[in-house]
């Protein structure tokens, strides 16, 4: 009986991954890897990292698996620990460790990211000291991303050596405040992201730990990990990047605080502080302007980590059964991804243990079943709070929401990029908007393209009548 059920899982999100299938439809990489929630893998043992060499030498394999992983998050051995360091780092090194990914073709193992971490053999260089080194660093590592066809790039932003976002500890200048420092955090943040903007427009910024871990305010309860008397600074810095996006970036925050989540609730809870908690009047957050606040929701991704030998929060270790619905319920709740940091166990080849596999690929397709479109789960702002666009489907409606008056239109198209119907193609005014789907879409997956003045929103939308 279990084996049928594995089986029918399979089957029915083999279905829904047919909305994955974009033959025909011009889409850009990153606008592929938003139509529907990816499972990136970041193996760090025990059969080594996800080199770009190792992919290439061991694609067929992974794309074998159906239902399996999407991408991964690239260790380069001259890259990674070197974009954070207060020394060049040059474009050319970053495209010499990818080059075994130049012209492969992959077909479902697609959707990477090139995995940046803090430096951990010295101090990065005062926030209030120049960085115009680190900056260009960043511009380089993103133009790289462009050129390769990755997603972006994960910033694995924990601090093991040294923690230099730990005020007044670790701050040079000891006659600076807390917000002085918040600004100048959120100053760096912001260059970094419009540097990468520059190089790569639509690129994606994964930060594994979100803002979180500096608001103290949440859940009563130890489902949203914090350590604000560490890293005061870690949120301004995220901040940062949110202010420094356009209309086509990607900004996640990564959500490492997953490692301990195991239950529905738990991951609901979570999810709910990081998406509109945290950035509420309520909690008036300190690093959070008010000018970010109204477009929190709509700006920031909320995504999942997961963690295969951890047992914070007093929960047991990682077995397969406890894995598979791990993976389901943070892929249910994710607005984009979820990746799953290995330690004890490993993905990469035909070594992988089947047990661990098949919990994967059951979970994956677990938490994909049900989450076909986009949801709205808060109240739509009042208009006065209005700061942004924002597009999205929820029991046969659309919702959107226009800042300021601008043309409007809404069409839909099959996988094969011929047009089916337009819905709205008119000026519209400041305000919420809900109308009903059109009648004209019969049981079938579409790509929805809401279109308002110059910004583009394009999405999977499986239409189940």
């Amino acid at each position: 009986m279990a084996k049928s059920k594995s089986f029918l899982i399979l089957i029915a999100a083999t279905l829904v991954s047919l909305a994955n299938v974009s033959d025909g439809f011009s889409a850009t990489i990153a606008q592929e890897f938003r139509l529907s929630p990816r499972l990136l893998l970041f193996q760090w043992g025990p059969g080594g990292v996800a080199r770009p060499q190792r992919i290439k030498d061991n694609l067929a394999w992974i794309e074998s698996k159906r239902e399996f992983y999407d991408g991964a998050f690239l260790y380069l051995t001259q890259t990674t620990f070197q974009v954070m360091k207060n020394r060049p780092f040059s474009y050319d090194t970053a495209a010499k460790e990818l080059a075994p990914l130049a012209n492969l073709t992959m077909s479902t193992f697609k959707y990477h990211m090139i995995q940046v971490d803090n430096d951990l053999d010295s101090c990065l260089p005062d926030v209030f000291d120049d960085w115009s080194i680190i900056i260009q660093n960043w511009a380089n590592v993103a133009k790289a991303c462009k050129d390769f066809n990755l997603v972006g790039v994960a910033y694995d932003n924990e601090e093991y050596n040294y923690g230099f976002t730990n005020f007044p500890d670790n701050c040079r200048y000891k006659n600076k405040t807390l917000q002085e420092y918040c600004d100048q955090f959120h100053l760096r943040g912001k260059q970094i992201m419009q540097a990468m903007v520059a190089q790569y427009p639509e690129i994606a910024i994964l930060t594994a730990h979100g803002p979180y871990l500096s608001e103290a305010k949440g859940p009563s309860d130890n489902y949203v990990y914090r350590i604000p008397t560490y890293h005061e600074l870690t949120g301004p810095f995220f901040a940062g990047f949110l202010d420094g996006k356009g209309n086509s970036e990607l900004v996640i925050d990564g959500g490492e605080t997953g490692y301990m989540l195991r239950t529905v609730g738990q991951f609901d809870t979570n999810y709910t502080w990081r998406k509109t908690g945290i950035a509420s009047d309520d909690t008036n957050c300190y690093f959070i302007p008010a000018a970010l606040r109204p477009i929190w929701r709509s700006d920031v991704s909320v995504d999942f980590g997961t963690y295969d030998s951890d047992n914070y929060n007093g929960n047991p270790l990682m077995t397969p059964a406890i894995w598979q619905t791990t993976i389901a319920r943070a892929l249910h709740r994710c607005d984009h991804l979820v990746w799953t940091y290995l330690e004890k166990i490993y993905m990469l080849d035909s070594n992988t243990n089947e047990d661990w596999a098949q919990a994967t690929r059951l979970g994956k397709a677990a938490g994909l079943i049900g989450r076909i479109n986009p949801t709205i789960t808060a109240p739509l702002p009042a208009l006065s709070k209005i700061k942004s666009f924002s597009c999205g489907t929820m029991a046969g409606m659309i919702y959107y929401t226009l800042p300021k008056s601008c043309f409007v239109s809404i069409k839909y198209y099959d996988l094969q990029g011929k047009s089916v119907c337009s819905f709205v193609n008119s000026y519209k005014g400041v305000g919420n908007y809900s109308l009903k789907l059109p009648s004209a879409l019969s049981r079938n997956v579409y790509i929805q393209e809401f279109r308002a003045g110059e910004f583009v929103k394009k999405e999977r939308l499986v239409v189940a009548k």
